[in-house]
């Protein structure tokens, strides 16, 4: 579903202050902060570590089954480097278009006369719907994942930290300059350092992330 906003510092403040009332704490409390890449979200299902399916988020309940189109990205893997893997995992993340793909795609295109795309996210949403694969297979689609969903063998993750560790050593590629942070200074922090950044990163974009890191908080 989709992620709860805050446009300002007072209102991360207060996203801090319900987090520290419902837990009944006065301690700082640990984030994953990451910047949200603007992309396709995607569902990759994998079972006993093979890819099965993909889909986009939808209405976020139920999404648009798009493996074919998946299965030509390599930086997705097909799969995973996991000496016992679950009986099911899901793998959730964005797949992008990068800004230096995209003006080297948008000039291709305009040469041999076709339309180019408005943006990075456009081009990669079209890209992932499209019912022939052989269209998404010559694109420079990217995928980074940032967090998971149904792991079916309970693993005895403490953090969401340690269950980004675990996709890394599996073979996932997790979105770039995430950071555990502590407390709401530090977040501030994080937005001020990712926001100074923005123009030098080569994705789009459209804010940052903060998530609890204590799984057994969340």
């Amino acid at each position: 579903l989709s992620l709860d906003n805050i446009f300002s510092g007072d209102e991360l403040l207060s996203f801090e202050k319900r987090i520290k009332d419902k837990l009944n704490t006065n301690e700082d409390i640990e984030f994953v902060a990451e910047p949200k890449l603007d992309g396709v979200a995607i569902n990759l299902v994998y079972e006993y570590g093979t890819l099965k399916y993909a889909t986009t988020r939808g209405d976020g309940l139920t999404g648009e089954d798009v493996t074919h189109n998946v299965l030509t990205i390599k930086s997705i893997p097909i799969k995973l480097d996991l000496s016992i893997a679950p009986k099911m995992m899901e793998v959730r993340g964005e797949i992008i278009i990068t800004k230096k793909d995209f003006v080297k795609m948008n000039h291709q295109y305009s040469l041999n006369n076709h339309k180019v795309f408005a943006n990075p996210r456009n081009a990669a949403a079209g890209s992932i719907r499209q019912l022939d694969p052989n269209v998404a297979k010559h694109r420079p689609l990217k995928f980074y994942a940032h967090g998971y969903g149904l792991f079916s063998d309970k693993k005895e993750f403490s953090s969401h930290q340690d269950v980004l560790n675990y996709l890394i050593s599996s073979g996932v590629i997790m979105a770039p300059h995430s950071k555990l942070v502590v407390g709401s200074s530090e977040c501030i922090a994080y937005y001020e350092e990712i926001d100074s950044l923005r123009e030098s990163l080569d994705f789009e974009i459209d804010g940052v992330v903060y998530k609890v890191n204590n799984l057994s908080f969340q």
